[in-house]
């Protein structure tokens, strides 16, 4: 497993953004990648809110059956 990431701080502002990709044996777990991206702002030293995307694709073997997916995912928190 191995990505780069991004990071860009705007005062009290922090904006990333992360490739990541798996590679294994195709035969056993194919190969799949991460996109992630994210925007903190620090309310305080001690708080801070966040948002935060996945998009990640792949050959899943979802139900046994090898087709190429994705999956997006969002969170946000505190």
């Amino acid at each position: 497993m191995y990505g780069p990431q991004g990071v860009y701080l705007l005062g009290r502002n922090q904006f990333a953004l992360s490739y990541e990709m798996l590679s294994s044996d195709p035969t056993n777990n194919p190969d799949k990648n991460t996109v992630t991206v994210q925007a903190l702002h620090n309310l305080s030293d001690n708080m801070y809110v966040y948002v935060e995307g996945y998009l990640g694709g792949g050959d899943d073997g979802v139900y046994d059956v090898t087709t190429e997916s994705e999956r997006s995912v969002a969170a946000v928190g505190a």
